[in-house]
C-alpha cells in the first residue's frame, strides 16, 4: 500500500500505473473496477473509486466521458402528495451524496433545481431551464406520461425509478417487484401468516414493491393487507397505533421504505410488542440508520453507490432512450427485526 515516506506519492495520480503504485492494486484490477466489471466485488470497487478520487485520478477522462460532459448535471425531484419534503428522505440524501461524488470524479458540477414538478407543465419548465445540460430525475412521481412526452423532445436525461412497459425514457432503478416478493417470501417462510404492506402505492416504484409483496403472499397462502400512509415516521406510527387499538391481527410488516418501518417499530415498542417474536418488520432501501437503531432493521437493499455510478455514467452517453434502462438487483438484509 502507500508508503507515507515516499514524496512521489503525494502528487495526483494522472496515469493508471501511478494509481496502481499508490494503492497497491494491479492496473488491471483498477481498470476493471472503474469500468464496473462484474469480476470485481462491490467492496473492492468502492474502495478503488474512493482511492481514485483521493489521489486525483482523472476517472472521467480515463473512461472517455469527459468529451461528453457539459460541465453540469441538473437534478430535479418530482413531488408526491404522500411525501413531506423530499429532501428530508434519508435514502434520497444518500443517493444525492453518491451522485455528487461520481459527478466530481467526472469534473461535473451538480445543480439542484428549485423546481419540484408535479405536473407536465412544471416538468417542461425544468427541461427548458437545463438547456443543453444533462439531467437526472430522482423518482418518477406521478409524471410517467409527462416523462414519455419529454423523451420525444429531450434525450439528455435519465430517471431514477421503476421500469414501465410503455416507457420511452431511460431509467436506472432497483427491481422493486423482486424486492417486495423477497420480503413477503421471507416473512411467510419464517412462520408469519398475517402480513401487512405499510406505506403508499402511488408512485410506480412503491406500486411495484406492493405488487411483488402481494404476489408472494398469494402464492404462499398468506393473508396480506394494505395500510396506506405518508412516508414519514409519525404517519407510519399512527397507522400501526390504530391497528393495535382495533386488535387487527398482524405478525409481519413490510414497509415501503425504511423510514416507515422505523415508525412501525416505534409504535410496536410503545405497546410492548416484541420484535420479532410478536411482529417482524422489514423495510426497503437499507439506509445507514438501519444498522444503528435497536433492534437493527432488516431491509431490502438497493445499492445506492452503484446506482449513482450508473446514473452519472448514463448522463455522459447522450441520446438516451428506454433501450438503455437498467435494473439493479435487490438483496434481503436480515438483521434483528
Amino acid at each position: 500500500m502507500l508508503n507515507i515516506n515516499d514524496d512521489s506519492a503525494l502528487g495526483p495520480a494522472t496515469r493508471l500505473r501511478d494509481l496502481a503504485r499508490l494503492t497497491g492494486y494491479s492496473a488491471s484490477t483498477i481498470s476493471r473496477a472503474l469500468r464496473d466489471d462484474s469480476r470485481i466485488n462491490e467492496e473492492t470497487k468502492s474502495r478503488i473509486w474512493q482511492m481514485a478520487h483521493d489521489y486525483g485520478f482523472p476517472v472521467g477522462k480515463y473512461l472517455g466521458l469527459q468529451q461528453n460532459c457539459h460541465g453540469q448535471i441538473h437534478i430535479v425531484i418530482p413531488r408526491l402528495p404522500t411525501r413531506t419534503g423530499s429532501l428530508k428522505e434519508p435514502f434520497l440524501l444518500e443517493l444525492l451524496a453518491h451522485i455528487g461524488d461520481e459527478a466530481r470524479a467526472c469534473n461535473c458540477d451538480l445543480v439542484l433545481s428549485a423546481i419540484s414538478p408535479s405536473s407536465e407543465e412544471e416538468l417542461e419548465a425544468f427541461f427548458k431551464l437545463t438547456g443543453n445540460s444533462t439531467a437526472i430525475v430522482l423518482g418518477q412521481g406521478l409524471l410517467h406520461d409527462a416523462l414519455n412526452k419529454a423523451a420525444e423532445r429531450w434525450r439528455n436525461f435519465v430517471v431514477w425509478g421503476a421500469r414501465m412497459e410503455d416507457q420511452l425514457y431511460c431509467s436506472v432503478g432497483s427491481d422493486n417487484f423482486a424486492g417486495g416478493f423477497k420480503a413477503a417470501t421471507h416473512l411467510v417462510r419464517t412462520g408469519h401468516k398475517t402480513l401487512l404492506f405499510l406505506g403508499d402505492t402511488l408512485g410506480p416504484e412503491m406500486n411495484q414493491r406492493y405488487m411483488g409483496f402481494q404476489q408472494a403472499a398469494l402464492e404462499l397462502g398468506a393473508q396480506a393487507s394494505l395500510a396506506e400512509c405518508r412516508l414519514d415516521v409519525d404517519a407510519a406510527s399512527a397507522v400501526i397505533e390504530m391497528m393495535i387499538a382495533s386488535n387487527q391481527p398482524i405478525d409481519g410488516i413490510f414497509s415501503v421504505n425504511d423510514v416507515t418501518a422505523i415508525g412501525a417499530i416505534n409504535a410496536l415498542t410503545r405497546h410492548n410488542r416484541s420484535i420479532p417474536s410478536d411482529v417482524s418488520v422489514i423495510g426497503y432501501d437499507d439506509i445507514e440508520y438501519c444498522r444503528f437503531i435497536r433492534p437493527r432493521l432488516s431491509t431490502i437493499s438497493q445499492n445506492s453507490i452503484r446506482a449513482a455510478r450508473m446514473l452519472v455514467a448514463k448522463t455522459m452517453e447522450g441520446n438516451l432512450t428506454a433501450a438503455g434502462s437498467e435494473y439493479l438487483p435487490t438483496e434481503l438484509i436480515v438483521r434483528e427485526t
